[in-house]
């Protein structure tokens, strides 16, 4: 389609359609009455001339600040200093970018030539010029020169693309270094577009159906008189898109039209499909019922249409599709009458981050709250701007109630209120937070109330009412919150509880409290039942207790009394319990006894257990009254009262029965008294060794055989038999003997079978 230019005398004007025309080559132009706007075929396809609506676009970007130190060394390429702020950014719009920075930089070693640039490390952008810079630690002697220099990038972004930057050196000798030093100057990382790539204009307008174009009775597109689609594209910065169906502004009716053939009872219908880059959106439709008088429906374009809320940014394509039928099964014709589609930008969105606000009715006494409404889900801050400056400070930032100026009025000035969102369900409402910002090196910042009331240091803001109002005052005269000035009486009406169980103590170990007067102590700790430290009263190392049930514990658990664990070498404590020293008296009874029992429960053991130990001597169990005599005395009871005394005799307890083979040594540990024997048929000891050495002179041994079968004991061994001839043991037969540090010397036999 060659360009129709006419009329030279009032100016040039090119043809005039309604549609975009085909076919078209590059450069062809025209003007179309439908979306009046000039249509170009550019680049293989038909765009606007004349961006409606739209205009070139900034944006920017910062990084973190850069305020630590790093180097790079000589690898023969680019390296990424360590400290480089991996400046990333996503950018809402499609363009040419400027990236730069201010670089602090400090070469090492003579000769230590040196380069550095900004590049991107993610996010495949294209680059288009690189500025380096250089710096030179060029002459010998000189120490350290340092530079600042201006490094930028300009590369080519594409909107919804995240992108990352960072900051390379390249030493060029072997013995050059780069450091890049934040420490000694802070520094930032910034990007800027400038002229990017515009929104689309506020509506797109697809070509039109024209006089008529038939939808099927299944899904498919909604075509134009040139039987393509109905397609509209838009660039979108992430705000909500309209799309939907409307006439075609060309006088002729737009409607959407359904009759069912053949003309019976039926529900004739047209479904309407959303599509955005190729996804269904929105399914709607639209149905009539309908006889055989009456089987034609008409729907207008404009009752078809659907929000697409915050769509990607970037560009998108927007497609319809239709399908007409019967819900009683008939076959219905259908067609689309001088229909268009469109798509419209209505929402913000992107733009580098941050609510948007939607301006309501501005204030008046009438209308006294909600003047600026975000967007649902969003934060909302208010703060002044940030100051990227070292030295510069940023802005206050104020909020408050109109001042009453004139002198003479009697009115007052309106409250500032910061209130959260009530909640009218089951949620909870927004804490109230007021927070200093954090600060790097600085001080950070206040929270001050300041009502004329402050006073001196150490007030408290204290209630005046129930509404909430308060204001400064002094501690009272009485207890301050460390307790360091009572005064003598203090009397204390309540109990004294920790503020969770068990998670304070009474006094510490490098402050303990001197006295503690009190009718019982009580330990509850039920799942411990520890009781730590010792009672003092009088100075000694005795402790008096009070009354019979001085220290006691709860109805059950385990009452332990041990010293603190040691560490390393150095021994734990020994834990005495002793009744008083006494000069000519008696002295009282230590009584270690455990409870009775009164039902039909039994009483507890007395257990004497020494502490296990890994490679150490375990400790030993000791009876000391002054009759200890020799090894292996047996303690006796001296009389009916359990008292008992260190004996000579010797008793140890019964072995398990030994199986005796012929020629067998019966075993003997030195610690049993009685040894029962059996065998699985007659058998004769060892000529030798018929019985195991003992291990003390005067351990005696009780030998029984407890089987059915003979076992003779022969003479000669170190058993001394009677008249020196083999003995038998028959059934239940016993031999008693003595050890003499030798040999074992009969005592007794008995025949009892």
């Amino acid at each position: 389609m060659p360009v129709n230019f006419k009329n030279f005398s009032s100016g040039i004007n090119p043809g005039f359609y309604t549609s975009d025309p085909s076919p078209a080559q590059n450069g062809d132009v025209y003007y179309n009455t439908v979306s009046n706007r000039f249509r170009g075929y550019q680049n293989g396809s038909w765009q606007d001339l004349i961006n409606n609506g739209g205009s070139s676009s900034f944006a920017s970007y910062a990084s973190s600040v850069v305020n630590t130190s790093a180097s790079v060394s000589y690898t023969g390429g680019w390296e990424t200093f360590s400290n480089s702020p991996a400046f990333t950014f996503t950018p809402t719009l499609s363009g040419n970018y400027k990236v730069y920075a201010s670089l602090p930089l400090l070469p090492t070693g003579n000769n230590a030539l040196s380069l550095a640039r900004i590049f991107n490390t993610s996010g495949g952008a294209t680059l288009l010029q690189e500025s380096q810079v250089i710096a030179d630690g060029f002459e010998s002697g000189v120490t350290d020169p340092a530079f600042n220099c201006f490094a930028q990038s300009i590369y080519t972004l594409v909107a919804g693309t995240t992108y990352v930057f960072d900051i390379q050196g390249n030493p060029q000798t072997g013995s050059a270094g780069l450091q890049l030093v934040g420490s000694y100057a802070p520094f930032y990382m910034f990007a800027e577009g400038v002229g990017l790539a515009s929104l689309s204009p506020n509506v797109q307008i697809s070509n039109s159906t024209g006089s008529g174009t038939g939808i099927s009775t299944s899904e498919s597109p909604i075509v134009d008189t040139s039987s393509n689609p109905l397609t509209v594209t838009v660039e979108t910065n992430g705000g909500d898109v309209l799309v939907g169906l409307q006439d075609d502004g060309s006088g002729g009716s737009g409607y959407l039209y359904v009759e069912n053939t053949p003309n019976t009872n039926s529900w004739p219908t047209i479904k309407i499909f959303f599509y955005r880059d190729g996804t269904l959106i929105s399914t709607q439709q639209g149905m009539s019922g309908a006889n055989a008088t009456f089987n034609t429906s008409n729907w207008p374009g404009s009752a078809f249409h659907f929000i697409d809320a915050n769509p990607p940014a970037g560009s998108h394509t927007y497609t319809v599709q239709a399908q007409a039928y019967d819900q009683d099964g008939g076959t219905p014709s259908s067609a689309a009458y001088y229909i268009t589609l469109f798509a419209k930008n209505i929402g913000s969105g992107g733009g580098g981050g941050g609510a948007s606000f939607e301006l309501e009715t501005p204030y008046s006494p009438a209308t006294p709250v909600n003047t600026i409404l975000p967007p649902l889900g969003n934060p909302v801050y208010f703060a002044s701007q940030d100051q990227s400056s070292l030295s510069a400070n940023s802005d206050a930032y104020y909020a408050g109630s109109g001042s009453v100026t004139n002198a003479s009025a009697t009115g007052n000035s309106g409250n500032t209120v910061i209130q959260s969102g009530s909640v009218a369900g089951s949620g909870n409402s927004g804490n109230i937070q007021l927070v200093p910002g954090a600060v790097n090196t600085g001080t950070q910042g206040l929270i001050q109330l300041i009502d004329g009331s402050q006073g001196t240091a150490g007030y408290v803001w204290t209630s005046i009412d129930t509404s909430g109002s308060g204001h400064w005052s002094s501690l009272p005269v009485s207890a301050n919150v460390h307790l360091s000035n009572l005064v003598s009486p203090t009397a204390i009406n309540q109990d004294l509880l920790p503020a969770s169980p068990a998670s304070n103590s009474l006094g510490s170990i490098s402050d303990p409290w001197l006295y503690v007067w009190a009718n019982d102590f009580l330990v509850s700790n039920i799942a411990n039942n520890n009781f730590v430290g010792a009672l003092k009263n009088d100075g000694s190392d005795n402790t008096q207790l009070i009354s019979s049930s001085a220290l006691y514990m709860g109805a059950t658990g385990l009452v332990s009394i041990f010293t603190a664990l040691a560490t390393g070498s150095t021994p734990s404590a020994s834990l005495s319990a002793a009744t008083g020293a006494v000069v000519d008296g008696t002295s009282g009874q230590l009584s270690i006894l455990t409870g009775a029992a009164s039902g039909i429960g039994s009483s507890g053991g007395i257990l004497l257990q020494p502490g296990t130990v890994v490679s150490g001597t375990r400790g030993k169990i000791q009876f000391k009254d002054g009759s200890e005599g020799n090894p292996y005395y047996s303690w006796i009871s001296t009389d009916s009262n359990g008292d008992g005394a260190w004996s000579g005799l010797t008793t140890y307890p019964a072995a398990s029965a030994q199986t005796l083979a012929a020629g067998f040594t019966i075993a003997f540990a030195g610690t049993n008294t009685y040894l029962p024997v059996t065998s699985a048929g007659p058998v004769s000891s060892d000529p030798t060794t018929i019985i195991a050495a003992g291990t003390v002179a005067g351990q005696t041994i009780i030998v029984e055989n407890q089987g059915s079968y003979t076992i003779t004991l022969l003479a000669g061994g170190n058993a001394k038999i009677p008249q020196g001839i083999n003995f038998a043991l028959n059934q239940y037969g016993i031999i008693s003997l003595i050890w003499n540090g030798t040999v074992w010397n009969t005592l007794s036999t008995s025949a009892n079978g």
